[in-house]
């Protein structure tokens, strides 16, 4: 008897933490269920003053979906390349947008 009380409630902290990481806060979401695709444009980067977005600019809780523009085609491998590798790769010193767009879906999934 005590054993399968002991599996019970293992089993119900089991299922509370499973259930509990796939939550997603209400407030990081839009409140509304239209489709609303945020664009980014990377040269947005390079303008000066007010006109400057990045990355870290976007507000997730006013996207469902994520555009980001631009990525290449490389002719010989058909594979996807940058063509700004400074703002979309880590490498060289780079800024890394790529992979803070990666983190932005990875933090937000609904986007």
């Amino acid at each position: 008897m005590a054993r399968s009380c002991l599996l019970a409630f293992v089993l119900y902290v089991l299922c509370h933490k499973i259930t509990s990481l796939s939550v997603i806060n209400i407030e990081d979401r839009p409140s509304h269920d239209r489709v609303v695709a945020c664009y980014v444009s990377t040269w947005a980067r390079y303008r000066t003053d007010r006109g400057q977005f990045t990355i870290d600019d976007i507000d997730p809780s006013l996207c469902t979906h994520l555009i980001y523009a631009f990525a290449g085609l490389d002719n010989t491998t058909s594979s996807i390349k940058s063509l700004d590798p400074y703002n979309d790769l880590e490498e060289n010193y780079g800024l890394g947008s790529y992979k803070k767009m990666a983190a932005l879906r990875k933090k937000y999934p609904h986007l």
